[in-house]
């Protein structure tokens, strides 16, 4: 704690114990696969014409 205190740059969030980053790196490995599998649906719902009024 000490260290993190003394930091130029202390970290926002702090992940305590190995459990704790097992779970964290599980759940971002989950969302990346989930992210590149649906990436072209979510990209197709851009909306291209901005400057149109309705």
């Amino acid at each position: 704690m000490l260290r993190i205190v003394a930091a130029d740059q202390p970290p926002t969030r702090l992940l305590l114990g190995n459990d704790a980053l097992r779970l964290v790196r599980a759940g971002r490995d989950a969302f990346e696969r989930d992210m590149l599998a649906w990436a072209e649906l979510s990209a197709s719902t851009d909306f291209d014409d901005v400057g149109r009024t309705a």
